[in-house]
């Protein structure tokens, strides 16, 4: 098995994780086709997981269409807006600058660039914001009026990307892959700071272990260098994402206090992390246990002492457990 995006907050869970971490949504029922590849959304150009039936920047279904978008009520988050505006900023930019009219002659002015600027980058979520000093560094193997290069730009004046990750979307904006990489190598951008940027950007949403953190930025193709430089500058407090991981995971779902720790262990935080979170997160053992036994007998046929037997094997004490099967059972 592998790991799963939400559906509905695109949150890269592990394969255990039976609701999203970050929004607590179901995972779907549907089985996920390993082999299906990565869609491009017919209106705005963003590359979309497999699974989802809309684009996750636009909302626009995957079969194509502007009509009836987010037709159903669904709540729009501030992430997503914020995205679709940045989409909007990208596209216009990038239709500008390949309808612009190329020059008839040698001598033309190029459009300069203020290597001045200070592009402001804030968060969806309205907790914190961050803002990043940027000096862009051109080549003289690019224009700085190349056209891949401005919409490079204005991505990365909206949101954080990876070396790759970004020749990835500049493709999907229709480049070709050597103007997408030359547009990528000769941006200016620091690397390590747009993964310390994404970084913050995952921690104001959802709780990460170190490890858990420098895989997701792995995954978002950063090379790991990068992943662990941003883990080691992005300011993670791991005690504390570990309680709120804990926490996160008690909302929805009921666990004993062994196999809180044994999930928190698998998130990548450490033996002590994981127990020191479990002691902190306040929960009530024998009310777990009531929850746990709750959840097996909706489900299945059990005697008392088959359910205590189960619940001791989900690592309740033998008092929790049969606490939990007197509750659920009589």
């Amino acid at each position: 098995m592998a790991d799963w995006h939400c559906p509905n907050c695109d949150f890269k869970n592990s394969d255990n994780s039976k609701t999203c971490i970050s929004c607590g949504a179901e995972r779907p029922r549907t089985e996920i086709n390993i082999g299906a590849k990565e869609w491009e959304c017919p209106k705005c150009g963003h590359k979309n997981s497999p699974d989802h039936t809309v684009c996750f920047s636009c909302g626009t279904p995957k079969s194509g269409g502007s009509e009836e978008r987010m037709s159903s009520g669904t709540k729009v988050s501030g992430k997503t807006a914020f995205i679709c505006i940045a989409a909007a900023l990208v596209i216009f930019v990038g239709v500008s600058a390949k309808n612009a009219e190329k020059p008839k002659t040698d001598s033309y002015s190029r459009t300069s660039v203020s290597t001045s600027a200070k592009p402001a980058y804030t968060t969806a979520e309205t907790k914190k914001s961050y803002t990043y000093d940027y000096t862009p560094s051109y080549t003289q193997s690019v224009s700085s009026d190349s056209a891949a290069l401005r919409t490079a730009k204005a991505y990365l004046a909206v949101m954080p990307f990876s070396h790759d990750g970004l020749i990835a979307q500049l493709e999907y904006e229709g480049y070709s892959h050597s103007e997408a990489k030359d547009a990528a190598d000769n941006c200016g951008a620091d690397w390590k700071a747009q993964a310390v940027l994404k970084a913050k950007d995952y921690l104001e949403y959802s709780p990460f272990s170190r490890d858990g953190l420098i895989d997701q930025l792995e995954y978002e193709k950063f090379t790991r260098s990068e992943a662990e430089y941003a883990a080691d500058h992005c300011g993670i407090d791991t005690g504390s994402e570990a309680c709120e991981q804990a926490k996160s995971y008690l909302r929805y779902s009921a666990f004993s206090k062994q196999g809180l720790i044994e999930q928190l262990e698998y998130e990548g935080y450490s033996t002590a992390e994981a127990t020191e979170a479990v002691e902190k997160c306040g929960a009530d053992w024998n009310r777990q246990a009531e929850l746990k036994a709750e959840q097996y007998v909706e489900y299945m046929d059990f005697s008392y002492s088959e359910l205590v037997d189960q619940l001791e094997y989900e690592g309740f004490t033998h008092s929790q457990a049969a606490h939990g099967a007197e509750y659920a059972l009589y």
